[in-house]
């Protein structure tokens, strides 16, 4: 397991991203996580199968998934993010594959992106506090920085932030490396979030207040 700010990993990843759990609370953190870990495991067909995945435990997380999210209806008809988390839930699920209106929340969301030829890998981190954007930051990139030793890493690295649902800004923190592979956070200008930040629980597109991952 790799721990820190925003949650845990699971271990049986490829490549180097996996199933997410998010830092959210109850009664949100196990329905969150049961969406992500269907994501992911929808990426590739062969590797999930690779890994005991298939069809039927991607439906047994989605019945899992959507009773939880139930019970919390059943006691707050109008929880937005619980409302928000079954149409993700569905349109991941192929249910629907429609989502919702975009969350009139404010957010970070760092993308890392990698790849070479016809593969490319992105890495993607939503919050709303600083610190853990940073230390997301770190855990990202440390594998790339590693294998590479010296710039160029090999990835492309942007913060954008959304303020009440609409894009606001981009900062390419790509430009902004040490040669050691560290960020220099001070020249890189970064806007603070402006209107509600986006509860834990709420599903941003597709993904989560946390970690996900897309390769192909």
């Amino acid at each position: 397991m790799i721990s820190g700010p925003l949650g845990r990993r699971s271990p049986g990843s490829a490549p180097s991203c996996a199933p997410a759990l998010t830092i959210s609370s109850p009664p949100f953190s196990w329905p969150v996580g049961l969406v992500q870990q269907i994501a992911f495991w929808q990426i590739d067909d062969d590797h999930a199968i690779e890994h005991g995945e298939d069809d039927d435990t991607l439906a047994r997380r989605h019945d899992e998934a959507h009773a939880l999210y139930a019970s919390v209806l059943k006691a707050d008809p109008g929880n937005a993010a619980a409302r928000a988390g079954v149409t993700t839930l569905n349109a991941w699920a192929g249910a629907t594959g429609v989502l919702g209106k975009a969350a009139p929340f404010s957010y970070y969301e760092l993308i890392m992106e990698s790849g070479s030829g016809s593969f490319s890998h992105s890495e993607h981190v939503i919050a709303t506090d600083l610190d853990e954007v940073r230390w997301a930051c770190s855990w990202l990139v440390a594998p790339m920085v590693a294998e590479a030793e010296k710039p160029p890493f090999g990835l492309d690295l942007d913060l954008f932030t959304y303020s009440d649902g609409r894009l606001d800004s981009v900062v390419h923190l790509g430009r902004h490396f040490h040669t050691d592979g560290t960020l220099d956070w001070a020249a890189a200008e970064i806007p603070p979030l402006t209107g509600d930040p986006l509860p834990l629980g709420h599903p941003v597109r597709l993904g989560h207040y946390g970690y996900y991952c897309d390769w192909g």
